[in-house]
Formats: C-alpha cells, structure tokens, sequence
C-alpha cells in the first residue's frame, strides 16, 4: 500500500472515532487506543516510500488530530477527571503503538541507522510535547 492510499484510510479512521464520540457519548474515547494501534500500523507496516522520520511525524500527528477531536468534541470530557480519562487512554494506545513503529523502523533495511535512531527517540518528545501544550484543550465549554 502507497501512502497516497494509507493516509486517507488513517485519516478516515480517526475522523470516524471523532464522529463517533461525538454522537455517542463516551464510546470514542473507548476507542481511542484501538484507534491509535491501528493508524500506527496501517501508517508504520503499510506505507512504502516514506521515509522513518515522517512516518514518525506522520503518526503522531494522527494521534493528536484524535486526541484534540476527542477532547474538543466528545462528551464528558470538559471536566479533570474527564481529561485525565482520555489521557490514561491515549497512554495505553500510545506505548504498544511506539513498540510497532519501532518495529516496522527497525525492519527496514534501506534506511540508515542515524535516520532510524532520530525516528524512535522523535516519537516520545513529540509526544510528550503534544501532552504538555493540549492538556487542558477543552477543560470547560469554552472554546
């Protein structure tokens, strides 16, 4: 699978979660490390041409478009505890899916091994970033 066809199936898939805990409640922020698993390997295993570092930049980026979708749009989420849910779930999809990135990092042979070290420390920092500036995105009904 190219990436012109991988992508859109990430992006469709996270937008779908979106929708979903929009409209019923809860369920998307459920579905949340299901979410992020599955755009990690449709993102990390089936796009080719890509490089390790963008598929790392890549993939975190669809991880905070659900995470800022989900705090934005779902429902029970505009208080702490409702907050700290969501980070407690994006944590337990977040640790297997830096496992399958490292994973499809290291299996690849053409790539140098400077580049594939900078990819797997890339996606903890960006990360953590994304945690430290959206921790409190929407925290009331105020945006």
């Amino acid at each position: 699978m190219k990436a012109k066809q991988s992508i859109p199936i990430s992006i469709g898939i996270v937008l779908l979660n979106n929708l979903i805990g929009h409209y019923y409640g809860p369920s998307g922020i459920t579905f949340t490390p299901a979410v992020i698993i599955a755009v990690t390997i449709i993102t990390g295993h089936f796009t080719f041409g890509l490089k390790p570092y963008m598929k790392t930049i890549l993939i975190i980026w669809l991880i905070a478009l659900n995470d800022i979708g989900i705090k934005l749009y779902s429902d029970g989420m505009h208080d702490n505890v409702g907050q700290s849910l969501v980070l407690l779930y994006l944590l337990i999809g977040a640790i297997p899916a830096f496992g399958l990135l490292v994973w499809s990092i290291v299996k690849d042979k053409n790539e140098v091994m400077l580049n594939k070290m900078i990819s797997i420390v890339l996606f903890p920092v960006l990360l953590m970033l994304h945690i430290y500036l959206f921790q409190e995105l929407g925290l009331g009904r105020y945006y």
